[in-house]
């Protein structure tokens, strides 16, 4: 049975940095325990944010005493979209403080045909930056240059 998380729980997670009108999570099991400040959302883990949708094995998000967001991990697959950009990885740290995400455990990430790989790729959710850290690999797929000339002519 899928659990659906709204409401107060909701509210606590947007609070410390991940914005948001409307955010849901959903998964197969939810585990939060409110003396570690500590929510595990397990198997089939959805999060629809109008910034953004991810998907993973296990998200597990840390929060302050006072009930915002201090991190969140996700493992398993994880899929980031936004846009139509795209971000692959087996495991993708969020710092709400930082606003940084960290991509490791083969991550990838994707614009329309442009691939970017590298053993680690950060990227900040308020910033358009992004550092990608040992072997890294760009392929860029250019069809014309900024005059509208056709390359492979």
């Amino acid at each position: 049975m899928k659990k659906t998380i709204t409401g107060l729980f909701l509210a606590a997670l947007l609070a410390g940095g991940v914005r948001a009108a409307s955010t849901e999570i959903t998964a197969e099991r939810l585990d939060f325990n409110y003396e570690e400040h500590r929510a595990v959302f397990q198997d089939n883990v959805r999060v629809v944010d109008p910034e953004m949708e991810m998907t993973c094995s296990t998200l597990t998000v840390h929060f302050t005493p006072g009930g915002g967001v201090r991190t969140i991990e996700a493992r398993g697959e994880v899929e980031i979209v936004q846009e139509n950009r795209r971000a692959e990885a087996g495991r993708v740290t969020y710092d709400a403080e930082s606003g940084e995400f960290v991509l490791r455990d083969d991550p990838k990430v994707m614009r329309d045909q442009d691939v970017l790989e590298g053993e680690v790729i950060r990227f900040w959710r308020d910033e358009n930056r992004m550092v990608c850290e040992s072997g890294a690999r760009l392929k860029l797929f250019l069809d014309r240059d900024d005059s509208g000339f056709d390359l492979d002519r």
